[in-house]
């Protein structure tokens, strides 16, 4: 059975106020690191459930928990960053919260798509994350950043943007990357580039919801 609203909202609470404790110099619980796997595999299975709903009868309360409680999971990052970079089902879900509704599809609530990028901006911290991310949904990102009447989306997949090429391309522009991955898909080849680390001066952006 997926995760009911009350165990989402215990889930998130626990997690905002290990995050609360680190913003106050204090070490976040061990378990979240150790559980980390096992809770991104149950918060995932209750976003997918909810999303895969029809979309009249969704449950936006559920999704957007969901979504907050993973991007605030993302944002312990060592170990909890990792196992969510880990989740395929996990990429898949942030960019199909992320992504406008269609013509004929009942929205959600702008939250929803916030959320979601904020998770998205999460993950494209670590360089893997960052790779992941900028190969699945550049195309995605670019059009919200571009065209999104929603400023908040615009700002946020600009950010996640920027991540994508700080982090994943030795601080190109995220123009530049943007065109480094255009080529790597459409050649169909995996790409390898070379990555160097940021200096001290260079900011990783990450949100916390």
């Amino acid at each position: 059975m997926p995760l009911t609203l009350s165990e989402l909202t215990s889930h998130l609470q626990r997690l905002d106020d290990g995050l609360a404790a680190r913003r106050r110099g204090k070490p976040p619980p061990a378990s979240t690191a150790d559980d980390a796997a096992p809770l991104v595999s149950l918060l995932t299975a209750a976003l997918s459930a909810a999303l895969e709903t029809d979309a009249p009868l969704r449950d936006p309360p559920i999704i957007t928990t969901a979504l907050h409680c993973l991007a605030s999971l993302a944002a312990y990052g060592g170990a909890a960053l990792a196992a969510c970079n880990a989740s395929d089902a996990l990429l898949a879900l942030a960019g199909a919260a992320a992504a406008p509704p269609a013509d004929d599809e009942h929205p959600l609530p702008p939250q929803v798509q916030h959320l979601a990028l904020m998770l998205l901006l999460n993950l494209s911290v670590a360089e893997a994350g960052a790779r992941r991310v900028g190969r699945a949904y550049s195309p995605l990102l670019e059009q919200l950043h571009k065209g999104s009447d929603d400023p908040r989306s615009r700002s946020l997949a600009g950010s996640v943007l920027e991540n994508v090429a700080q982090n994943a391309f030795g601080r190109v522009s995220y123009t530049e990357a943007i065109e480094i991955l255009q080529k790597a898909v459409a050649d169909g080849t995996k790409f390898c580039l070379l990555y160097t680390s940021p200096s001290p001066r260079d900011k990783r952006q990450s949100r916390m919801p």
